[in-house]
């Protein structure tokens, strides 16, 4: 929230994944109603699917910078097509923020660390399938073990100043 304008509505950009992932709307969902919890002021100028690339998250920031160029900030359901965005970004000279979510990957990592993306969420595939082994092997080993447990781990968001509390998993 704090990379948003104060001074004018803000206008945001939303890169999605294929069309038909379940995981691209959920996304959108919860960005949208963190935005709405902050009573923010904005406007979603587009939002285009992808398909989880890097070359085609470019294409698509291409395209919406044409019709666009005054986006306030991007907004990727993952690392890979804000890669690519970021290229869009950096060759037509846009101040754009871009944010991703789907963090924890080498390559979103390094766009952190680098600037290219402003933040990301983190996601811990690896940690997340230890916990739920070891919640099965308990539940395998003890018949009393509390059943249908939900199981996660801390989920922050990171920029560069934080990047520590996401290791790269994949």
């Amino acid at each position: 929230m704090k990379t948003l304008p104060k001074d004018h509505v803000a206008k945001i950009a939303i890169i999605e994944g294929m069309p038909g992932a379940a995981v691209s709307p959920q996304r959108i969902e919860g960005f949208r109603a963190a935005l709405d919890k902050a009573k923010l002021k904005y406007e979603i100028v587009a939002s285009q699917p992808t398909d989880w690339t890097p070359e085609k998250g470019e294409a698509v920031c291409q395209n919406i910078l044409t019709a666009n160029p005054d986006v306030d900030l991007f907004f990727s359901v993952a690392d890979d097509m804000a890669i690519g965005c970021s290229r869009a970004l950096k060759s037509s000279g846009s101040k754009a923020s871009l944010l991703a979510t789907a963090g924890g990957s080498r390559m979103g990592y390094d766009a952190i660390k680098s600037g290219a993306i402003d933040g990301s969420v983190c996601t811990r595939p690896e940690l997340i399938g230890r916990l739920m082994f070891k919640t099965l092997y308990a539940a395998v080993q003890n018949p009393k073990a509390a059943k249908a447990q939900f199981v996660t781990y801390d989920i922050p968001a990171i920029q560069k100043d934080n990047l520590s509390d996401c290791p790269v998993e994949w």
